[in-house]
């Protein structure tokens, strides 16, 4: 969450391996060029799902859509779920992180 969730964006991409999955929830990325040149090849199998509010004004919004950007063309599976908060995990997000696990574990038994 927040902070938390820039910490776990900034270290998936310097990974030689793929993880579970992360869930960034109101993050942000601070040096967005840094960020492309860090991306290490390897761990984008790891699925991301961002969950940002739509109402924060601490982390704006905008900054989740940056990230689906900056993970996406760096070849990371990511998603991104807007709900109608400000800077906090509402409720909500409970069903969204566990239908992301559940189709992470479901796609991982498959395989």
């Amino acid at each position: 969450y927040s902070q938390g969730a820039c910490l776990a964006m900034e270290f998936i991409i310097r990974q030689e391996f793929s993880i579970g999955g992360i869930i960034p929830i109101a993050g942000f990325i601070v040096k967005k060029d840094k960020f492309k040149k860090d991306v290490v090849n390897g761990s984008q199998d790891t699925p991301v799902l961002l969950i940002h509010g739509s109402k924060d004004e601490m982390v704006l919004p905008l900054e989740s859509k940056i990230a689906l950007k900056l993970l996406s063309d760096a070849g990371f599976e990511v998603k991104l779920e807007t709900l109608s908060v400000g800077h906090k995990i509402p409720l909500q997000a409970k069903s969204l992180m566990e239908n992301f696990i559940n189709k992470v574990n479901l796609k991982r038994q498959i395989e």
